[in-house]
């Protein structure tokens, strides 16, 4: 491990502006594929647990829901009831490439149940499926903004 050079500068943080949370739950379906993803972004433990338990998500389960190691968290249960969270909102380029990173992780679990591995012929799934998750959330994302505006 290389040692920081003599009087280089810390890497700046791509944490957003520190800036009152605006929490963000909602849940998008997947009509073509039958199933439904959880967004979650901003959002306390607490009401995250609540939200997972209205969705069904077996309690046993829930605790390894909440753990939140990085900026970004995709999960699925063994019921399938899958969650993507985020830290914060995508509101930057940063944030927006987690939540990409996320979406790929979510689209990948999903294949996998149907024993769909990414390679050449199923590349333009993966890539449709990545497309569509990633516009269902921005546009709800945008209601979501439009309704605190008004």
């Amino acid at each position: 491990m290389s040692k920081p050079k003599t009087g280089s500068k810390p890497r700046k943080t791509r944490l957003p502006k520190k800036e009152k949370l605006h929490p963000v739950n909602f849940v998008i379906k997947i009509p073509i594929y039958n199933y439904d993803i959880m967004f979650s972004a901003e959002e306390m433990d607490s009401s995250l647990w609540e939200n997972l338990e209205r969705r069904g998500v077996p309690k046993p389960e829930i605790p390894s829901f909440i753990v939140f190691p990085g900026h970004g968290r995709c999960v699925i249960s063994s019921g399938g009831q899958m969650l993507i969270r985020l830290r914060y909102l995508p509101v930057n380029g940063y944030w927006k490439g987690v939540l990409a990173h996320e979406i790929q992780h979510s689209v990948e679990m999903k294949f996998e149940d149907y024993g769909m591995t990414l390679c050449k012929q199923s590349s333009e799934a993966y890539a449709y499926l990545i497309g569509y998750i990633t516009q269902m959330i921005y546009e709800k994302l945008e209601r979501c903004q439009r309704r605190k505006r008004n």
